[in-house]
């Protein structure tokens, strides 16, 4: 879990939740509470290609985010590239989830 120090930011989102007829279907927007860092950086999405990520958003490991879903954070919309899961067993106190948002 992440310190509640470092939850600056709150992000809006959107969850993914299919495809319709006029393109991606989103369902209803919650907050997930977490720090947002603007910076360019080339990511690997889950299809395997290579993308640029704006944004990177750091949340607890309990907040789902799924892939594709539409998230306003800093003051722009993007969606979810991809989430990585940062699990130390209890080791430590830094779980976190990691989201790279295009």
């Amino acid at each position: 879990m992440l310190s509640a120090s470092f939850k600056r930011h709150t992000a809006t989102v959107e969850p993914l939740t299919g495809a319709g007829t006029y393109g991606d279907t989103f369902g209803p927007a919650f907050t997930v509470l977490g720090y947002a860092e603007a910076q360019r950086k080339l990511v690997r999405a889950s299809t395997g290609e290579e993308t640029v990520s704006e944004v990177t958003f750091w949340c607890d490991p309990g907040d789902d985010i799924p892939a594709g879903s539409r998230v306003t954070v800093l003051g722009r919309t993007s969606h979810v590239i991809t989430v990585s899961t940062f699990d130390t067993g209890g080791l430590l106190h830094v779980d976190h989830r990691e989201v790279a948002l295009a």
